[in-house]
Order: C-alpha cells, then sequence, then structure tokens
C-alpha cells in the first residue's frame, strides 16, 4: 500500500517517530519567538472563492512545477443535502482514453465558504495536487501499462506533498506562518500514520489511541480519538501511505538538495518524480542517483 522503502515496519515506525520530534522541536522554537503565530495561520477571504483560487493555485503551481498543457478544473459546490453522501472533496480521473478538459471538483458547502479549508483542500486534489499529477503524467509519452497499475504510497504521498508545498506560494502569510503550518500539517501526517500502524499491527484499540493523544499532544476530544481510531481501523493502510509517500518524497529531496548544493533546482526535482514515478520508493530512490549525476554533469555544462 505504501511503496516504502523502508525495510520493515519498525524502520518506518522509528522514521515517523523521529520526523514527529524535529517537527516538535523546532515548532516549539518557533513560538517562543512568536506566542501570536499559531493565530496568524489564516488565509484572507480573496480565497473564499472555489474558482479564483484554482486559478490562483494553478498559476502559482507553474512558477516551482513543470508547465501543463491546457487542461481545465472546474469546482463545484455541492448542497448542504448531499454533501454528507460523498467523500468531499472529491475529483474522479476520467477513463485514459478520454480528455482530463471540463474535469470536475466536488466541494461540500462548509468547505467552500471556509478559506483557511478551502485552500488546503484545493491544493491538494486540485492544483499541485492529484489533478495536476494526473494531467501531467497523462501528457507524457509514456508506456501505458504504467498508468494500469496502482502505486497508492507514490500517489497519495505527492498529494499530501504539493498540498503541504501549496502552503509555501505567495498566499499573504508571513515566511514563519508558511513554516509553521508545514510543520503542523508534517506533524499531523506523521500521528494519523502511527496510529494506523499501531492499529493495524500491535493492535490498538480506541482506548490506547486515546491515551497516545492525550498523554503525548493534550488532545482531549473523544470525538478526534474515535474519528482517528475509526480511520485506521475501517481504512487499512490509508493514513500511513499518505505520511510515508509524503515522508519519502522528503527525504529524496533533502538528499538531492544535500548533494547537488547551488545546482539543485525544484522544477527539476518536480519534474524527476512525475517523469519517474508512479512506482515503488525503492526504484525512485534508485533513480534518483543516476538524476543527481546528470543534474551535476549539466549543472557544470551551464
Amino acid at each position: 500500500e505504501t511503496g516504502t522503502s523502508f525495510e520493515d515496519l519498525s524502520q518506518l515506525k522509528s522514521a515517523l517517530e523521529e520526523q514527529l520530534q524535529r517537527n516538535t522541536k523546532t515548532m516549539n522554537e518557533l513560538l517562543a519567538q512568536s506566542p501570536e503565530l499559531m493565530a496568524e495561520i489564516h488565509f484572507s477571504q480573496e480565497f473564499g472563492n472555489p474558482e479564483s483560487l484554482l486559478s490562483f493555485l494553478a498559476a502559482e503551481t507553474n512558477k516551482y512545477f513543470p508547465a501543463l498543457d491546457e487542461e481545465s478544473l472546474h469546482p463545484e459546490v455541492l448542497s448542504q443535502e448531499l454533501s454528507p453522501l460523498w467523500d468531499l472533496p472529491c475529483w474522479q480521473p476520467p477513463a485514459l482514453n478520454e480528455p482530463l478538459e471540463h474535469s470536475t471538483l466536488w466541494i461540500d458547502w462548509q468547505t467552500a465558504g471556509n478559506p483557511d479549508s478551502l485552500y488546503p483542500a484545493l491544493a491538494e486534489k486540485g492544483y499541485p495536487g492529484s489533478f495536476y499529477r494526473e494531467a501531467y503524467r497523462r501528457s507524457l509519452d509514456s508506456e501505458k501499462v504504467q498508468a494500469l497499475l496502482s502505486f497508492p504510497g507514490w500517489e497519495r504521498g505527492w498529494d499530501a506533498y504539493a498540498r503541504s508545498y501549496a502552503l509555501s506560494f505567495d498566499n499573504g502569510l508571513s515566511r514563519e506562518a508558511k513554516q509553521l503550518a508545514r510543520l503542523s500539517y508534517s506533524s499531523s501526517l506523521a500521528i494519523q500514520g502511527l496510529i494506523d500502524i499501531q492499529v493495524n499491527y500491535y493492535g490498538w484499540g480506541v482506548d490506547e489511541v486515546k491515551d497516545f493523544l492525550a498523554g503525548y499532544y493534550q488532545v482531549d476530544q473523544e470525538q478526534v480519538w474515535e474519528a482517528l481510531y475509526r480511520r485506521a481501523a475501517y481504512a487499512p493502510g490509508l493514513s500511513l501511505s499518505y505520511c510515508t509517500g509524503y515522508l519519502e518524497i522528503r527525504q529524496m529531496k533533502s538528499r538531492a538538495r544535500d548533494v547537488l548544493g547551488d545546482a539543485f533546482q525544484e522544477m527539476e526535482f518536480h519534474r524527476f518524480l512525475l517523469e519517474t514515478g508512479p512506482g515503488p520508493f525503492s526504484l525512485l530512490r534508485n533513480r534518483l542517483d543516476n538524476w543527481i549525476v546528470q543534474q551535476n554533469m549539466s549543472s557544470l555544462s551551464r
């Protein structure tokens, strides 16, 4: 489900725990310097219109990700009566032989009226998330068999990475607020992934989830405990595939940046991910080394 490159579950669990510890340390440092920072993570009302927000995200995506051919995605808001019947926001890709143009991204009425919910939702499902990912993949002259295979870890990892990356766009937040928002999202992914492991591998029940959240993160709302337990129990591997894919991509990016230094280009790294994937992360990490060599050679010739 995750396509992880980690050798076993204990290694993956340790990596998630280490990520949480680093995130918590950095978040505490940010909040110690600016205690009001958490209250600043709010998007302005200009991002409350789904159509204009999608246009903004598409334009920002073109600055840091490979450009798309003309593809259109249109948001539609479901009524209050129909929203509970759908898992929203939702975008369903058409068949491989059908065009992506005039695709619809369905949004529930509550999300549509709240910029703080709408911004991350459209980033994850629209640009530079799942719609952008699928549109770019279909624009490539690649083997059709690859498009028929399922690699949920890569796909969901990209969508989580895209949602996080979109927080750094020119969206009105301060640099510190953007960093805190990304750290908070990364921590949320890791917590849900750890709960997924503990419930489905180690046999945790709702009481253990409660003790974990209340003891380590002071989360004392019963509906939160139960919701996270149900998500893990009823959809094993779902949360873990999001956070593992995100972690794998972040580690690959960190390695590429460390090795290449000033020669590292985010646009080209994103192109590498899109044109090499989808696939298991062990394969992508092997291909990454070859890509780094090519980037080094290209930088020397410039």
